[in-house]
């Protein structure tokens, strides 16, 4: 549906209204649990050049590992890790799930409860 839209200073304006149909996401909540980690750092002053998004993973990869370790976790393979790269500092941002034989001591929640607003939960 397209109108014009003539305001009192005699300029016209175009608009269209968009609908879309949409079903709602309902998570049931079933499926292993899986955890997001997200792992902060800062680049060494004076480099002469920042480094790619692989070097920067490749050279964090066996800390992160150890870590991930120590919690009882593993990286996700079925999902590739996020590099997100500031002016000052990157993020790395790994889809994590618990070694085989480990439980989780978290509450986990599902889609449809972290999408919702925190005042009606």
């Amino acid at each position: 549906m397209s109108y014009e839209i003539d305001d009192k200073t005699g300029n016209k304006w175009y608009a269209d209204s968009v609908e879309a149909k949409s079903t709602p996401l309902i998570d049931p909540g079933v499926g292993k649990p899986m955890f997001i980690r997200q792992f902060e750092f800062a680049f060494k002053p004076g480099l002469p050049s920042k480094p790619t998004k692989q070097e920067l993973f490749n050279q964090h990869w066996p800390q992160i590992r150890t870590i991930l370790w120590g919690d009882g976790l593993v990286a996700n393979e079925d999902v590739d890790p996020r590099v997100l790269i500031g002016k000052k500092d990157y993020k790395i941002i790994l889809l994590c799930e618990p070694k085989f034989g480990v439980l989780v001591a978290d509450k986990p929640h599902n889609l449809t409860q972290l999408l919702t607003p925190k005042a009606t939960r």
